[in-house]
């Protein structure tokens, strides 16, 4: 058996091995409810001053390695296009990787300069992703990414691209919004949507964490996994001798 995290990833994969559909098992990723330390009011404005931000400042925001397959330069160009309907508009991006420096020219090549910054790797994602309005993924390929999977459990709306298993986690105007990889415009677009849309933000944040509560918990991750190992012993009975180790 072959599990994917994802139904589109396992799409791929079959596709990939050329292996038949019922050797692909999904088995979605899940996230640890029970260890989320919830910023109050006051400690999320006390960290967002830590941040160099104002109470007034919209912050779009993200978590990814620098490098190609998130394709930041789509980021960086939705980000500078929000900007003209959003002045307030502030971005966040945590992450290491080989692109940094190129990035920050080009992000200083948008008139970015002084509302972007490269907060580079931390041990404090949690409490930064709560500090973010929204979140921005743009990856070319995905998984079914985690990232976007703690925003919605923290309550922050997703804006990302329909790369790999995050159009599973992300019903475009329910638990999220959606555009095509690489337009910067569709993306723009909806990142205008979500803070000018009467009560969109509210909505988006409440049904997307409805949904990670109800669908993919680590507990959820581990009695799947278990079902997939026995499925498999019950289909081999015969074969199996011992135990395993």
């Amino acid at each position: 058996i072959i599990t994917a995290n994802a139904p589109t990833v396992a799409v791929d994969y079959r596709q990939f091995t050329g292996a038949p559909a019922e050797k692909v098992v999904t088995v979605p990723n899940g996230i640890d409810v029970k260890t989320i330390q919830l910023l109050t009011s006051a400690d999320r404005a006390k960290k967002r001053l830590t941040l160099g931000l104002g109470s007034k400042d919209v912050v779009v925001g993200t978590v990814a390695r620098l490098a190609k397959e998130k394709d930041f330069e789509t980021f960086l160009r939705a980000v500078a296009l929000s900007r003209e309907k959003l002045p307030v508009l502030r971005s966040l991006i945590i992450g290491g990787g080989p692109l940094r420096v190129h990035l920050e020219s080009f992000a200083s090549s948008l008139g970015l300069a002084n509302s972007v910054q490269f907060l580079g790797e931390r041990k404090d994602v949690g409490e930064v992703i709560q500090c973010y309005d929204a979140f921005l993924l743009t990856s070319v390929i995905e998984g079914m990414p985690n990232a976007v999977m703690e925003s919605q459990l923290l309550g922050v709306p997703v804006v990302a691209t329909r790369a790999g298993g995050t159009i599973d986690l992300i019903r475009d105007g329910e638990t999220g919004l959606l555009a095509s990889i690489g337009d910067h415009q569709a993306l723009a677009s909806c990142i205008v949507r979500l803070f000018t849309e009467d009560g969109l933000w509210g909505r988006i944040s409440l049904a997307a964490k409805k949904q990670i509560k109800e669908c993919y918990t680590i507990e959820q991750l581990v009695g799947r996994t278990e079902t997939v190992y026995r499925d498999l012993l019950d289909r081999n009975a015969e074969s199996v001798t011992a135990p395993c180790a």
